[in-house]
This record gives C-alpha cells, structure tokens and sequence, in this order.
C-alpha cells in the first residue's frame, strides 16, 4: 500500500497534550510517529505569511506554500445549510463567530497541497500540525473502507457521553444515521482530525468553485461537502479513536 501524508494548516510549536497522552509531545515527535506508522512519503503545507514559524527540517522538496485566502463571507453561516443539527446550531446562535471564520481554511490549504502530491498513490491521508496518533490503534482495517466505500474520517471525545479513550487500539464507528434527532458526528459532516481518501474522493477544483461561490463550508461540514455530498452525502464513515489534537 502506497500512502502520502499530507500535513496542512498552522504550525504551532507549543503543543503539549491535553491530558490523554501518558508523555510529553512535541510537533517533530508526532509526525515522524506518523511516518512510520503509516510508511507513508510525507508532504508539508502552510500559508506564505507562515512559512518563518517551520522548522527548516520540513521546508525541503516536498514543502509548499500558498498565499491565504481572504475570507468574504462567514463558511458556517452563509453558505447553503447542512441538516446537521450541530451545523444548524451554530447558525442560529452566532456562537464562537470570530474562530469559524476561518474554518474553511483548512480545506483550501489541504487542496492546494493535494494539487502538489503526485498521482501515483493508493490512499491519501489529511491531517494538521498538531495532530498526534495513537502508534498502536489499527488504522489499516480501514483501509478497505477508504478504498471501496469512502473517505473515514477519525476524531475523539474527550468528555461527554461520547467520550472515548486515546488509548483504545480499535477504533469505534459512529452509526451511520440520518436521524436529526439523535446526536451524532456523522450525519451531514465527516470527522476531520485525520481523513483517509483516495485521490478520486477529492476533486480540488470543487473545493476553489464553492469557495469563489462563496458555499464553502467549515470544518466537518465542510469536509462532508466535499468529500461525501458529491456522491451521494452518505459513503463517509467516522469514527472515534486514534488521533487527537494536542493544545
């Protein structure tokens, strides 16, 4: 299985673990975890105005870098609306406007790293900078998914009554419901910590139309938009277990 990982977004040098890693962490620590884990060839993103904060070690060949988009419209409140009813929560109330501004940043800058990294690969694997995996959870079982079904999307809950253990090795999907009624972290958005793909799962020239539209969605929701909705809105699966992002 041939694998690219592509690291998009801000770099942040002060991450140090949230309470559900046993040791302490750092940026360099995790993606070389990811590296071996995965075998994968990994690829490097942030915007131009960023690019002084990356350690030199990844500004080699397989670094890029593109200039920000400037945002003229609010991703989580103007677009057309998802029937999620987190979505929908958030456009009623206005809650955290100023963070979701930029939500669908990281959607633009994975896709303009995912336009740099060849072709040749079996599965693509999205992530952030300050993401960290669990080395021992089984990712592989879901690549089949990912290769016959559609894109998986991991994330977890650290409290609430999803919450879930870093430290599980298998990992938990989130039923596949359509019921708004029930709370759930599938329906009409994709768990976006980590996202397993094919290259044919993500057509970039999608993502710049909605986003010069001003459609393009945020976060989860944004994810689903372009990953799932294409095809029907319901071959993504999520699930809990495996990464977490450290803060």
């Amino acid at each position: 299985m041939k694998i690219a990982i592509g690291i998009s977004g801000l770099y942040r040098n002060n991450v140090g673990g949230n309470g559900v890693r046993r040791r302490s962490v750092s940026v360099s620590s995790n993606l070389l975890e990811m590296k071996n884990k995965f075998k994968a060839d990994m690829y490097y993103h942030t915007w131009d105005t960023e690019l002084n904060k990356i350690p030199l070690e990844y500004r080699s060949g397989n670094f890029f870098t593109t200039p920000e988009p400037i945002m003229e419209y609010h991703p989580i409140f103007d677009p057309e609306p998802t029937r999620s009813p987190k979505h929908n929560w958030y456009r009623r109330t206005k809650v955290d406007g100023d963070k979701t501004l930029h939500g669908n940043k990281q959607i633009i800058g994975y896709s303009n790293l995912f336009d740099k990294i060849p072709n040749d690969y079996d599965l693509y694997i999205r992530t952030r900078w300050d993401c960290s995996i669990n080395p021992d959870f089984d990712f592989e079982s879901w690549y089949d998914v990912a290769l016959n079904e559609g894109p998986v999307g991991f994330m977890i809950r650290t409290s609430g009554l999803n919450k879930y253990d870093f430290r599980n090795t298998k990992g938990h999907m989130i039923p596949k419901t359509e019921d708004i009624n029930q709370h759930t972290d599938w329906f009409e958005q994709l768990a976006d910590n980590l996202i397993i793909h094919t290259r044919e799962q993500l057509d970039t020239s999608l993502v710049y139309d909605l986003h010069e539209q001003h459609q393009l969605l945020g976060a989860e929701w944004g994810w689903w938009q372009i990953m799932s909705k294409p095809y029907g809105g319901t071959i993504h699966t999520s699930v809990y277990g495996g990464v977490n992002l450290e803060r």
